[in-house]
């Protein structure tokens, strides 16, 4: 049932911007498919943004908690995978980063937009 509501409450979110993006256009016929990708798009990175603050108040993150970000931003059975690094990279893909996160790619990312840049920043400067 969480799942259930949590993906309705995703659709709303991203019906409503939706909208608001066609109104505030005129309701220009033939951009409706756009308005709704860019408003997922924004959904899935506010959400991402809303978790990653959360972590740096609370000193951490668990992969329960990864799991359920997966899932509010639509990413299929995350409750499969109990690696956070697995789960971030997937998360990272969703969000059309490169998925280097804990992988031989992070020392060379240049992402500077990428929402898990800190995190990254944090567990190389862990690791030198």
């Amino acid at each position: 049932m969480n799942q259930l509501k949590r993906l309705n409450d995703r659709q709303q979110w991203i019906a409503t911007a939706a909208y608001y993006k066609a109104e505030a256009r005129g309701f220009v016929q033939g951009k409706e498919a756009e308005d709704w990708r860019i408003s997922e798009i924004e959904y899935i990175n506010g959400q991402v943004r809303s978790f990653l603050l959360r972590c740096h108040e609370d000193e951490g993150m668990s992969v329960h908690d990864l799991q359920n970000l997966a899932l509010t931003i639509g990413l299929p059975h995350p409750e499969y995978s109990d690696s956070k690094t697995k789960l971030i990279t997937e998360i990272q893909k969703i969000t059309h980063h490169l998925p280097c996160f804990r992988s031989e790619n992070r020392l060379d990312c240049t992402e500077t937009r990428c929402e898990w840049r800190m995190e990254c920043q944090h567990l190389i400067a862990e690791w030198c």
